[in-house]
C-alpha cells in the first residue's frame, strides 16, 4: 500500500513526492505522476484535450480510497458493510483501469466518453463493486486455504 503523504501529493498532484518517505517510494511517486503527465500530453497531441485530466481524476479518486482504508486500519475501525462498499468504489482501482482502457480504444476515447465514466454511471459502479468483491473474496479464500 502506498504511504499515506504518498497519496496526499497524489491528490494534490505535485511535481515532487514529499521528504520523509523512502526513496523506492519517492521514485514510484516520480514515475506515476510522469506516466500520467506524458499521457495527457500526448493525448493532447491527438487532439483529445481534457481526456488526460480524466486519468489524473480517476488515480486521485483510487488514491482517496487508500486513504480512507488507511484511515480505519489506524483507528482499527471495522467498517460498516456500507461504508466499505462506498469506499471499494474507489479503493478497487477500477474506475482507473476503465480509463486506461477507453484510451487503448483509439477513436472512441473522445471527452465526453470520458466524462461518462467519471460521472460514476450504475454500470461502473456496479462493475466497481462486483469486481472488488470478487478480489476479496478470492484473497479471503487464499488467506484461509478454504
Amino acid at each position: 500500500m502506498l504511504h499515506r503523504q504518498e497519496l496526499s501529493c497524489v491528490t494534490r498532484w505535485l511535481p515532487e513526492a514529499p521528504k520523509g518517505i523512502p526513496d523506492s517510494m519517492k521514485h514510484l511517486y516520480r514515475v506515476t505522476i510522469d506516466f500520467y503527465d506524458k499521457l495527457e500530453e500526448e493525448l493532447e497531441m491527438q487532439g483529445k484535450s481534457g481526456c488526460g485530466s480524466h486519468f489524473k481524476k480517476s488515480l486521485k479518486s483510487t488514491a482517496n480510497g487508500y486513504m480512507q482504508e488507511a484511515k480505519w486500519l489506524r483507528k482499527d475501525y471495522t467498517a460498516k458493510f456500507d461504508e466499505y462498499k462506498e469506499n471499494a468504489i474507489l479503493s478497487s482501482a477500477y474506475y482507473t483501469m476503465m480509463a486506461m482502457t477507453f484510451a487503448g480504444m483509439g477513436d472512441f476515447t473522445k471527452l465526453d466518453a470520458f466524462e461518462w465514466l467519471s460521472s460514476h454511471p450504475k454500470i461502473r459502479v456496479a462493475y466497481d463493486i462486483i469486481c472488488r468483491f470478487t478480489n476479496d473474496i478470492s484473497s479471503y479464500k487464499v488467506s484461509t486455504n478454504i
